[in-house]
């Protein structure tokens, strides 16, 4: 079963919430963030990049950590940032082009991980990994969401829609590409009860974006607990919810740099008996038998 816990967020004031609201740490490289940061101070790269305003020092260097911490904590002191005063879960929408996606923000233990209750499918970098890793542990928080699936029962969905329909949204930004990003915080303790309740009958669930995030936090777990400074919420970490059916799939490529033993046709064979939907692109012509189709 999936256990979802509460947690008391780090937002941005309400008179920053147009400005503090960054893209995440690695679609842009450390070049590009800097750029960002010399037209939006402001920005949260410059926690979640803090390499990027120290050019002369190398990335994993120590210093660059500690000053993603001194950044957040600078934050918080000027109000910038602000620690919920009492643990609650958070209901995220986004609007892009017409289309609405809603999830639920909330924390997930780092024990369903290794249990694989939280199920991956893709191998993680370690280089990648103890960067976030490193940030995780220095600066104390959680700077980025990891995106879980659920199978929908039938119910989770609705109950959580139910709780923003005709609700005002506690922080709400629109990006450059016109993408309207809107939270909405929950602290009834009914609610979150039932929220817990729901989720208790949901077997696991798939991690489709932030394999690292999710491994780092792990490892950040681990690492405290072998020296001596886990605490509870060590063992936790931020996720943001959506149902399997309420989200946009798109596609994105793979690369295979070696068949083994197979040929081509029998690579694709192979894929076609496991179950994969197969779709030939371009004039090659494999000769393939079965399901798989040619598309234009």
């Amino acid at each position: 079963m999936v256990q979802i816990y509460r947690f008391a967020a780090v937002r941005p004031g309400q008179q920053y919430s147009e400005k503090i609201p960054s893209v995440p740490y690695d679609v842009v490289t450390a070049e590009e963030a800097r750029e960002c940061i010399e037209k939006n101070p402001l920005s949260f790269l410059r926690v979640s990049r803090p390499d990027a305003e120290l050019p002369d020092i190398a990335p994993n260097d120590d210093r660059v950590y500690q000053r993603a911490r001194e950044v957040f904590d600078d934050m918080l002191a000027d109000g910038q940032m602000q620690r919920d005063p009492e643990p609650g879960m958070y209901v995220y929408r986004a609007v892009q082009d017409g289309e609405e996606f809603i999830g639920l923000v909330c924390c997930v233990a780092t024990e369903d991980y290794e249990n694989r209750r939280i199920r991956r499918h893709e191998l993680t970098r370690y280089d990648k990994e103890e960067d976030r890793t490193r940030h995780i542990d220095a600066v104390g928080a959680n700077t980025g969401l990891v995106f879980l699936l659920y199978r929908d029962p039938g119910e989770i969905f609705s109950y959580i829609h139910s709780l923003i329909d005709g609700a005002e949204p506690d922080g709400s930004t629109t990006t450059g590409s016109g993408v309207l990003h809107q939270v909405y915080q929950v602290t009834d303790d009914g609610i979150l009860s039932r929220l817990e309740e729901l989720f208790s009958a949901v077997p696991e669930t798939y991690i489709a974006d932030g394999h690292h995030r999710a491994k780092s936090a792990v490892n950040v777990a681990e690492r405290r607990r072998s020296e001596g400074r886990f605490t509870e919420e060590a063992g936790k970490f931020m996720v943001v919810l959506f149902a399997h059916d309420r989200v946009r799939i798109h596609g994105y490529s793979r690369l295979v740099a070696d068949l083994g033993d197979y040929t081509l046709p029998g690579f694709i064979g192979a894929l076609l008996k496991a179950g994969w939907n197969v779709q030939l692109r371009g004039d090659r012509h494999l000769g393939l038998p079965g399901p798989a189709a040619r598309d234009h």
